[in-house]
């Protein structure tokens, strides 16, 4: 990874941030937590890979939220939990109707 380009993450504010995968993983272990069918080297995978798709597609920038829609897609299909924890932090949930409509999306 030395010799690639920094992906940049442009936050809903507009700042941006270089990539930052420590800062990805603890947010996905947070979301993981007490999971057993999720060990570390699987969260270590989905951030491989979401690296390896971003870079495939040449896309050095990134907004925050296409971020999270991504490891969304990514836990949707392998922790029905981890991806509702991961939602609730990430789309910022406020009441219960949208635990609710992110619930119905598993379906």
């Amino acid at each position: 990874r030395l010799g690639d380009n920094p992906i940049i993450v442009v936050k809903s504010d507009g700042t941006t941030q270089v990539f930052d995968r420590e800062k990805l993983y603890r947010g996905i272990s947070i979301a993981c937590a007490k999971r057993p069918n999720i060990p570390n080297e699987k969260k270590a995978e989905i951030i491989d890979d979401i690296e390896a798709e971003l870079r495939a597609a040449g896309r050095l920038e990134i907004k925050s939220k296409d971020l999270g829609d991504i490891v969304l897609e990514h836990l949707r299909g392998l922790d029905d939990v981890a991806y509702i924890r991961f939602a609730s932090v990430y789309k910022d949930f406020q009441t219960v109707e949208e635990f609710r409509e992110a619930l119905e999306g598993l379906q």
